[in-house]
């Protein structure tokens, strides 16, 4: 049983470091993404997205078209 439970172990603090490097490197990804684009862009981004033609414009949303007109 001894064996056993240290495999066990070992697989547990395995993916924990997995685990912990993904998100680190997420965590860096957002941050170069959020210095990349700045609020207005991401919010102009926003309001066009509605206009995605997918699932027959389900998406679509007049308020974020709206805004979309005002912020050019």
């Amino acid at each position: 049983q001894g064996k056993s439970m240290c495999r066990v172990e070992q697989i547990s603090n395995l993916h924990h470091f997995q685990v912990e490097l993904f998100f680190q490197m997420i965590d860096q990804q957002l941050q170069e993404l959020n210095n990349y684009f700045t609020e207005a862009n991401t919010e102009l981004l926003l309001c066009v997205a509605c206009l995605n033609p997918r699932n027959s414009f389900s998406a679509f949303d007049k308020e974020k078209l709206i805004c979309s007109i005002l912020i050019f």
